[in-house]
């Protein structure tokens, strides 16, 4: 299993749209901390925020059992085996170490290792180095970059369709 942890910020800032739910899944499936959690919950905190979110957006970092408590309330049922929680979550992972490849010493390798955790989502093959270039081409690190590109503008695409800001 591949370990990425998301920054709340950039979550933020690439999906301001996240629900609570879609928060409590990161978190569940290790993709947010709960620092990462409570940033979320003060970049994303109005005057119109029920109380549950303000004491979100006041716990400690640290403090897990606030943390999740507050997600319980603001995110009452979460269906852990949704595909759109897998989709999205999929979309914020390999955007993250898309953006951050230069931080990774093979980020296709990490690319490949989500391909497997996430279930072999056909999206993804078409920047997987181990599976055949669907349209002839090369199979360059730099084609499969660029597939990796465009994997993340249709997930983009998708999900702004199914969740508009």
């Amino acid at each position: 299993m591949m370990r990425v942890v998301v920054d709340g910020g950039f979550c933020f800032l690439e999906a301001p749209w996240l629900t609570w739910a879609d928060v409590r899944y990161g978190l569940h499936k290790s993709f947010l901390s709960t620092q990462g959690v409570v940033d979320y919950a003060l970049f994303t905190l109005s005057e119109g925020s029920v109380p549950e979110h303000y004491e979100l957006a006041c716990a400690k970092g640290d403090d897990t059992v606030t943390v999740q408590q507050c997600l319980s309330r603001l995110s009452a049922d979460v269906d852990l085996d949704d595909p759109l929680l897998l989709k999205i979550w999929l979309f914020l992972v390999l955007l993250w170490v898309f953006k951050n490849r230069i931080n990774y010493s093979d980020p296709l390798r990490v690319l490949e290792g989500f391909y497997a955790d996430f279930g072999y989502p056909e999206i993804v093959e078409s920047a997987v180095r181990y599976m055949p270039a669907a349209d002839g081409g090369s199979g360059s690190d730099d084609a499969l970059f660029e597939n990796w590109l465009g994997i993340l503008e249709s997930l983009r695409e998708e999900l702004r369709a199914i969740r508009p800001s």
